[in-house]
């Protein structure tokens, strides 16, 4: 196995052409998505292509990706091709706010999206600064375009932190409602770092839920270890 390739249990995943690597987010996020199982889904951001990976593998639907990074989109095409479900997955080389799949409704679109909003201090890459500041897909594009291209009963499935949690609230009715948010936290005494959103165009009842990654020794719990153990390659109950 190559260095720069992560192994899951049902494929393999290359990220040496990526900005961003792959990391807790989408595996929480990829675990917890919950498509149906036929019709269309839409990865936005692809990266690597992992969520299209992961719900291929809880699926039959069609899966397309999209990625303004050449690089990305290079890189997600390989691992489609590599994988079992390569004739389910399409990735398409462009901006989510440029995309346009003919008459395409999606019964489901999940984007792990970029979130921080300021300047990043450190030295990083220009195509890390890209992958990881929001100026190149702001939320409300994010959220509009999603509305553009949603069938009137899907869902947008997205992993977020705090600050832009607060913005899609804020935003609610504009183009999406809540529908369940479940509160990430890396230790249960600590602050929560994420939150998992299912958004639907009906208005309903928001249903809320805590998820823990970690005990306090430090090795994942059972409710992590449970919910990843279709795709972790790693033991049970521990880093």
């Amino acid at each position: 196995m190559r260095k720069d390739t992560f192994e899951f249990k049902e494929f393999n995943l290359r990220q040496d052409r990526c900005a961003m690597k792959f990391g807790t987010d989408a595996m929480l996020l990829g675990a917890f998505a919950s498509p149906p199982i036929s019709g269309f889904i839409l990865d936005i951001g692809t990266g690597t292509g992992v969520l299209a990976l992961m719900l291929a593998q809880k699926t039959e639907a069609i899966i397309h990706a999209v990625d303004v990074d050449e690089d990305a989109f290079i890189q997600a095409t390989e691992n489609f091709k590599e994988s079992k479900w390569c004739e389910r997955l399409i990735a398409f080389h462009t901006s989510f706010q440029e995309f346009n799949n003919r008459d395409i409704l999606y019964n489901y679109i999940i984007c792990n999206p970029p979130y921080f909003t300021e300047e990043v201090k450190e030295i990083i890459s220009a195509k890390r600064e890209k992958a990881r500041q929001n100026k190149h897909l702001p939320i409300y594009d994010l959220l509009q375009n999603a509305a553009r291209v949603l069938h009137p009963n899907g869902i947008l499935n997205l992993i977020v932190n705090p600050t832009l949690y607060q913005k899609i609230r804020d935003m609610s009715g504009d183009f999406f409602f809540v529908t369940k948010e479940v509160s990430i936290k890396s230790f249960k005494a600590g602050e929560v770092i994420r939150y998992i959103l299912f958004l639907s165009k009906e208005k309903q009842e928001t249903s809320k839920m805590d998820f823990i990654i970690y005990e306090e020794n430090q090795k994942y719990t059972k409710e992590y270890s449970a919910l990843t153990s279709d795709y972790h390659m790693k033991v049970i109950g521990n880093q």
